[in-house]
């Protein structure tokens, strides 16, 4: 039985995943697989029209969540006559929620063990639906703490490596409650927080309470889910934010629905459930859940607004819908 043709696309103009694909150099010269190397938007689509119109079945993305975000976008604008191929990370990125939530492991063994298994024509491939929001598709999005956590994480990594020895000492998560403490949180404070409103657009919604039940009749297109002060509106076909915060922990509970979760929670409880969140465990009276097909965010004043890690700018009005199902590889 032949393998399975696989096309890997790569920024290689980022030095960390230009050096792991040189470290997979000889598991990428296997025959029916192709190394497209982009640096630049323009080169990524063409990586990606590529990819689609040679007929590869699998196309893996070597990074993170954003180059993840942007490499289902563009499958999507390349697909639009054709069938989807199957898709899959190889997770070299710095958040990784996406091979998190898939059981991928980080680093170049892992991306190793995917191309293993993409190219095995018997491994059985995984479900996924994205998000959709602003044209772009992702495995999640929102407006928030989460939008500003992109940039300041980022920022606070970025003054950590600067300290050397002793600050290589903080891990991930360490980082991530770091840049939410003293970065995303205080320019809250200073800016105040977004008025949203959260309305049904699609299927019957369902409300979930606290201890995870779903409760209350279903909530019918045209109806507010919810509206208030927010610190985070967001949605999500995995369980997992950035660097395996476990925020969205019903996405997994129904196929034909996203988690659609707000929260008008404070600074002081959104430190104090900082462990709890990456638990998958956080909930609260502040804490507003839903399983929905298609919503509108109405944001006022306009705010920053992320999809997968990137930033699709200040935007007052977004509609979020359930993307096409897609095949992904995973262990």
């Amino acid at each position: 039985m032949r393998s399975r043709r696989v096309a890997v696309i790569a920024n290689t103009s980022r030095p960390g995943v230009a050096a792991a694909v040189r470290a997979l150099a000889s598991s990428l010269a296997a025959p029916g697989t192709e190394l497209l190397a982009t640096g630049n938007l323009a080169e990524a689509r063409r990586a990606v029209y590529r990819a689609v119109t040679a007929g590869f079945e699998v196309v893996l993305f070597a990074g993170g969540d954003g180059t993840l975000t942007l490499g289902l976008s563009l499958l999507a604008e390349a697909c639009r006559t054709r069938a989807v191929p199957a898709v899959g990370i190889l997770p070299l990125g710095t958040g990784n929620a996406f091979a998190h939530a898939f059981g991928v492991r980080p680093g170049p063994e892992g991306a190793r063990e995917q191309l293993d298994r993409a190219r095995d024509p018997g491994h059985r491939l995984r479900r996924f639906r994205p998000v959709q929001a602003a044209g772009v598709w992702a495995p999640f999005c929102g407006v928030g703490v989460d939008a500003r956590l992109i940039e300041d994480e980022a920022a606070t990594s970025a003054q950590l490596d600067r300290l050397g020895g002793l600050g290589r000492l903080i891990g991930h998560r360490g980082r991530y409650a770091l840049a939410i403490a003293t970065r995303s949180l205080p320019q809250l404070v200073m800016k105040g927080r977004t008025q949203v409103q959260l309305r049904n657009l699609g299927s019957p919604a369902q409300r979930i309470d606290p201890e995870g039940r779903e409760v209350g009749e279903l909530v019918p297109a045209g109806e507010v889910l919810w509206q208030g002060t927010c610190t985070m509106a967001a949605a999500a076909s995995i369980p997992c934010f950035g660097f395996g915060l476990r925020m969205f922990q019903y996405a997994d509970r129904r196929v034909d629905r996203f988690h659609l979760r707000a929260s008008d929670a404070g600074l002081l409880e959104i430190v104090r459930n900082t462990r709890a969140a990456f638990a998958g465990r956080y909930t609260s009276d502040h804490v507003h859940d839903f399983l929905a097909d298609r919503v509108e965010l109405r944001m006022t004043p306009a705010a920053a607004f992320e999809a997968g890690g990137e930033s699709l700018g200040a935007l007052d009005k977004v509609e979020v819908t359930l993307g096409p199902e897609l095949q992904v590889v995973a262990p």
